[in-house]
């Protein structure tokens, strides 16, 4: 599995990329729930991306657009400092 934010793990299977969100069982234990499917791995980072940024704009602590657009800038970062320059742009040239 490939690590997008503390939350949120790529795998994949034969046919498509399935976000993860990580999670505990009744013993404690790290669990990775799927939570969505995608056709390539830059659908599924930009969808975590859209994804914290509705659950951060849901808990209503935010009071504009700007607030929400550096929200979600900062989890862009962790991704990217996650991949560790992996060029994203590649798997659209394929």
């Amino acid at each position: 599995m490939i690590k997008l934010t503390e939350e949120y793990y790529i795998k994949a299977d034969p046919r498509c990329y399935i976000l993860c969100k990580k999670s505990k069982d009744k013993k404690g234990n790290d669990i990775y729930i799927n939570e969505l499917y995608y056709t390539t791995i830059k659908g599924c980072i930009d969808g975590v991306i859209k994804r914290k940024g509705r659950e951060f704009l849901s808990k209503e602590v935010i009071q504009s657009l700007k607030q929400l657009k550096d929200y979600m800038k900062t989890i862009e970062d962790e991704i990217v400092k996650n991949l560790d320059g992996v060029d994203l742009e590649y798997e659209s040239r394929n």
